[in-house]
């Protein structure tokens, strides 16, 4: 069970030293995750748990 996702695994890890090796690349692809990520607050995550998770006032 170990091995059977190894292959993947492996052309996986070649793409991310493939794309780190070429910095104009990596910094877009960077670049695009972090555009992508969205807002996060610790703030507004814990008021969203007490309220629609909790139920608390």
């Amino acid at each position: 069970m170990v091995l059977a996702d190894f292959d993947s695994y492996r052309k996986a890890q070649q793409y991310i030293t493939e794309c780190y090796e070429d910095k104009l690349k990596w910094a877009k692809m960077s670049l695009n995750n972090i555009a992508g990520a969205g807002i996060f607050s610790a703030d507004r995550a814990v008021t969203e748990y007490a309220d629609n998770i909790w139920h608390l006032r």
